[in-house]
């Protein structure tokens, strides 16, 4: 479909939506997650509320961290902005969005050979999974965060 026959969506908009279809998504995975990760590790995911909120930052800081590749840099910069602002409300403070620049950090460390293994590493110490390093689970939380909405989507058809 060509850009001029797609639809319109503010900055906003696309924000609004792609925050609503990651929790969606991970609302609906996580109950699969959490039982490969106690079939792999043996243990359960100690909190599900917070491994809720965990995948929720963990997939944003990745597909926000991927803007630059589907938007002008000055555009990609606001749209984080406009994410940031939809999951820190008042009552959270600025604990979402200090988490999410925690996984934006891991993923700059990440090697090239595992781009992402910063970001699993993080998260699987912050689900509670001391061996950050095992293979299988990051190939589970990989498998699952990969799936998941991604802006390209969006993008598919609808311009900004």
């Amino acid at each position: 479909m060509g850009l001029l026959w797609k639809k319109k969506m503010t900055e906003k908009e696309a924000a609004y939506r792609f925050v609503n279809e990651v929790m969606a998504s991970i609302q609906q995975t996580l109950p699969v997650i959490s039982k490969n990760l106690e079939r792999i590790s043996g243990q359960p995911i100690p909190d599900e509320q917070d491994a809720l909120s965990q995948l929720l930052f963990a997939v944003i800081a990745i597909q926000t961290k991927a803007l630059p590749n589907f938007l002008a840099v000055d555009q990609a910069k606001r749209m984080r902005e406009h994410i940031l602002e939809l999951v820190s409300p008042p009552d959270l403070g600025v604990y979402p969005q200090d988490l999410i620049m925690e996984y934006w950090s891991a993923l700059d460390q990440s090697q090239e050979l595992d781009p992402l293994g910063g970001a699993m590493q993080l998260l699987c110490t912050k689900l509670g999974y001391s061996s950050g390093n095992n293979t299988m689970i990051h190939l589970v939380l990989d498998r699952c965060i990969a799936i998941l909405c991604c802006f390209k989507e969006l993008f598919k058809d609808y311009r900004l």
